[in-house]
């Protein structure tokens, strides 16, 4: 099967990412399920150092996407409700990036026996599981941060 701009599988998958990118917001999703509780391997972020998510950081760093993010999303601050409202947006695009990654991961399958879907890995891996990662490696940070500043101070 070959899969042109003008197929019905481009049409049809154009239209899928366009609608999950402009509708996801207006969903108000409740983010509290068992996939989004921290795991007891990801408590240190172990896991996501070993595969690398420093370096895609330092990377993300470097070509100035922190400016882009914190530009939409706000500095990051001792401020309770911003970091709330950061610490949601991380649950909305690590899910996003999710939907992404086993979307492009079905494709690379039905393509693989005839295409070769290398680059398409590499892309999906970088664009969609290292984001996966980060998030992942972000949130019990900023859940720690809310729980301290949530805590009641007794003296001082």
């Amino acid at each position: 099967m070959y899969f042109s701009i003008g197929s019905f599988i481009y049409a049809f998958d154009l239209l899928l990412m366009a609608w999950y990118a402009f509708s996801i917001p207006f969903l108000k999703l409740d983010y509290r399920n068992s996939y989004d509780n921290i795991k007891s391997i990801e408590r240190e972020g172990a896991i996501y150092i070993y595969f690398g998510v420093n370096m895609f950081r330092w990377f993300l760093k470097t070509i100035g996407w922190n400016k882009i993010t914190d530009k939409s999303n706000g500095d990051i601050i001792k401020d309770l409700t911003r970091l709330k409202k950061r610490e949601w947006h991380i649950r909305e695009s690590e899910l996003g990036h999710f939907i992404l990654f086993v979307h492009f991961l079905l494709i690379i399958f039905y393509f693989l026996p005839n295409y070769n879907t290398a680059w398409l890995m590499v892309l999906n891996i970088l664009l969609h599981a290292f984001p996966v990662f980060i998030q992942r490696y972000n949130r019990p940070r900023y859940l720690r941060l809310i729980s301290t500043l949530e805590t009641p101070k007794i003296f001082g």
